[in-house]
């Protein structure tokens, strides 16, 4: 039997959940789920047998974010508290997918994912992260050998999906807020390089871009995870995709 019932089952951290656990879950796309939708969310989590409920549906982009607030603040807030209370009310275990942006908020996005932490009941799991796979802007870019500009000033400490994916599996069945990162706080110049030097990539393409940006992406990790080790089991994880 399923034991994870994923909202947002078409976004990227979705589809890999299905693809390394597939036996585990079932996702649910925007189509079959409209978490915006209280009546169809408690009529779906009445229904099911898992004993998880895996938020994964979001509104990410941060300009459509700023351009819809409203839109934003809906579908990133607002239906986590109507989820959260629909979780309790049927005994089941919701795990949220937060975000770095949460922490320090500048923008509408990092708001409603800040006020999404404080919507989801003591009982749930809340995981905040900052995941890269292969859509991901610097590593798309960097696998297709393109001429890429990474700033050498703004610091974050990502993990790799495939780990995350790995991770909200293990802490399941934690309660409070929990953040899953890699340990080392670097700039987006350095992890570019690192990746080149993992994948065996030239990086005569990788331009440091030193506009003045003092930006702080960086959240103290609850796990212990070295972004060399985590980019390695990273290209691991790609090449056993091919």
């Amino acid at each position: 039997m399923a034991s994870f019932l994923i909202l947002g089952g078409d976004s990227r951290l979705g589809k890999c959940f299905k693809s390394l656990y597939p036996n585990e879950c079932i996702p649910l796309s925007k189509k079959q789920c409209d978490i915006t939708q209280a009546f169809l969310l408690d009529r779906i989590i009445k229904q099911t047998n898992c004993p998880y409920i895996l938020n994964c549906a979001a509104i990410t982009d941060t300009e459509e974010c700023e351009k819809n607030p409203a839109l934003c603040f809906a579908v990133n807030s607002f239906s986590v508290y109507a989820l959260s209370k629909i979780c309790l009310k049927y005994n089941k275990k919701l795990i949220h997918i937060s975000s770095n942006a949460a922490v320090r908020p500048i923008n509408m996005y990092g708001w409603s994912k800040f006020l999404s932490e404080k919507m989801t009941k003591p009982s749930g799991l809340v995981i905040r992260t900052d995941f890269y796979d292969e859509k991901t802007y610097i590593v798309k870019n960097l696998m297709a050998q393109n001429a890429i500009v990474a700033y050498s000033n703004v610091y974050f400490n990502p993990i790799s999906i495939n780990y995350l994916v790995h991770q909200i599996y293990i802490q399941k069945d934690r309660t409070g807020i929990i953040n899953i990162f890699t340990n080392e706080k670097i700039s987006f110049y350095e992890f570019a390089g690192k990746f080149c030097d993992i994948f065996s990539l030239d990086k005569s393409r990788l331009v440091k871009d030193h506009t003045p940006r003092p930006l702080n992406l960086f959240v103290k990790s609850t796990i212990k995870r070295g972004i060399a080790r985590d980019l390695i089991d990273f290209k691991k994880f790609m090449n056993s995709k091919k």
